[in-house]
């Protein structure tokens, strides 16, 4: 079984720590609550940012963070761990804040738990960097909507689940995803070491295999059949196919073998034994148009990688998107 994390092993491990600990620990003790923290509970600078407090909040931030798993693979495991801690350090610091303002104005505020800050500062990359495939996909009451709208809707849905508490929390991660784009700080030349990225892999690759099942067992081999009934009839076949093979031209087996078709279809009519056979015609490449290169590369992939993924899949440019995204 393919891993849909392949290649982002942080991204994997974040996803199997998240849905274990939000279905293990789904109550108010997760929270970012200021009174509670200055009295002792650390544990909630922690778990406010990996568990999500109810199912409904779990699967949509599930398949937010699964989409944007791409770009782990165009930053590198260590690059975008570094964003994830950078992620998580802007949201901490903006939801004491939240929390300190509302609670001298007189209103008690609790921000939504859960990776909100990872997911949004990676759907503002999202914004920026991926391209619309199609631009007029679909028309809702007259709006034309994209691929991406879908997705933004989904987004909207996590972003207003709580209302206040979790606009708050969102909102910290689009300032995380927007003071790591404009690079201010350099903040895109950090990387976490090469250490952090194992640590990430082995555990993700491990519990993939657990899930994937035992291997396949391999075909039996008809030699060492012994007291196998359907084996024995399944090597008889076999001999015997292989003694129609061994007749050349002769009977039905060299008659299908010299049968050629040259039109291309059926129905034309056919070139006996014996005759030469007719070379096809090669079909013409048709060259990636420019707008479909400038489009794949403004996801920041290299010109020579998306006139190769754009050839291997026939222009198709949604299909080179994903083969450039593997």
């Amino acid at each position: 079984m393919s891993s849909g994390f392949e290649n982002a092993p942080v991204t994997n491990m974040l996803t199997l720590v998240v849905v274990a600990l939000s279905l293990a620990l789904r109550s108010s003790a997760v929270t970012l609550d200021l009174f509670r923290l200055v009295r002792g509970e650390i544990w909630r600078l922690v778990t406010s940012f990996l568990v999500f407090q109810n199912i409904a909040q779990l699967s949509v931030g599930m398949i937010l963070l699964y989409t944007c798993r791409q770009f782990e693979r165009q930053m590198g495991s260590k690059k975008f761990g570094a964003f994830l801690v950078f992620s998580y350090l802007v949201s901490t610091l903006v939801n004491v804040a939240a929390v300190t303002v509302a609670s001298s104005m007189g209103y008690y505020l609790v921000p939504s738990s859960g990776p909100f800050s990872l997911i949004y500062g990676l759907l503002m990359f999202y914004y920026w960097h991926i391209p619309k495939l199609h631009s007029t996909q679909y028309a809702i009451l007259g709006m034309d909507l994209s691929e991406k709208s879908w997705i933004y809707l989904v987004a909207a849905q996590l972003l207003f689940s709580d209302g206040v508490p979790s606009v708050v929390s969102g909102l910290s991660g689009m300032l995380a995803g927007y003071l790591y784009e404009t690079d201010g700080f350099g903040l895109q030349s950090f990387r976490l070491p090469r250490f952090v990225e194992v640590i990430f892999s082995v555990p993700g690759a491990a519990v993939l295999s657990l899930l994937s099942g035992p291997p396949a067992r391999p075909a039996a081999n008809p030699n060492t059949a012994g007291a196998n009934g359907g084996t024995r009839q399944n090597l008889m076949m076999g001999q015997q196919g292989e003694g129609a093979r061994q007749q050349g031209q002769g009977g039905l087996w060299g008659d299908i073998q010299n049968f050629q078709n040259p039109h291309g279809d059926f129905g034309a009519p056919a070139i006996g034994p014996g005759a030469a056979r007719m070379p096809r015609t090669p079909v013409p490449v048709v060259p990636p148009s420019e707008e479909s290169i400038e489009m794949l590369m403004g996801m920041g992939f290299s010109r020579e990688d998306v006139v190769r993924a754009l050839q291997s899949t026939g222009n198709n440019v949604e299909a080179a998107a994903n083969t450039l995204l593997r």
